[in-house]
């Protein structure tokens, strides 16, 4: 049996509600120790974007092709950096990406965010147009949400602060703690 790398699902689905995707999923005993549940906001949850930085101008030195290769790689190698952890990694458009970590704290997320930067960073990518280091380089925002905060907001805030890292010179990592909201 091929078991899946990953599942996305929705709250409301059409037919059958996420939770119950998930339950079901969590009584397979192959499938059991798999199961992340997030949207439960009475946990904490800390979260971790980041963006390769110069992206754009990789691209354009190197081509789509090897643009599409980078981001295999920046993926793989933040896989590793959060398979120890409870949490996942997943893309978040173009060349962003998300870690959601459940219950870890601040000095975890950190943590996690210097491993993803590390194994990156051993990566060795070359970026010739990048003003920061002769090889592909990250922005990071590690956050922790509180559990009474919105999807959207919290999305909204570390998003903000990510664009703060690159503000601040790029391959930075910045850690923020949300309020309720």
């Amino acid at each position: 049996m091929v078991q899946p790398d990953l599942v996305l699902l929705d709250v409301v689905m059409p037919g059958m509600q996420g939770f119950e995707v998930c339950q079901i999923l969590k009584a397979d005993p192959l499938l059991a120790d798999a199961v992340v549940k997030l949207a439960d906001t009475r946990d904490w949850l800390s979260v971790i974007m980041l963006d390769i930085d110069f992206f754009k101008q990789f691209n354009d030195a190197y081509g789509h092709q090897s643009g599409d290769r980078c981001i295999s790689m920046v993926a793989a190698a933040l896989n590793r950096a959060v398979k120890n952890t409870s949490g996942f990694s997943a893309r978040y458009g173009g060349e962003e990406f998300t870690c959601f970590l459940p219950g870890a704290d601040s000095a975890t997320a950190m943590a996690v965010a210097h491993a993803i930067r590390n194994h990156i960073g051993q990566l060795q990518i070359p970026h010739e147009r990048s003003t920061v280091s002769p090889f592909v380089t990250i922005s990071i925002a590690t956050a922790r949400r509180h559990p009474d905060m919105t999807p959207e907001n919290w999305t909204r805030i570390a998003d903000a602060a990510l664009h703060k890292a690159k503000a601040a010179g790029r391959n930075q990592i910045r850690a923020q703690q949300f309020e309720a909201a």
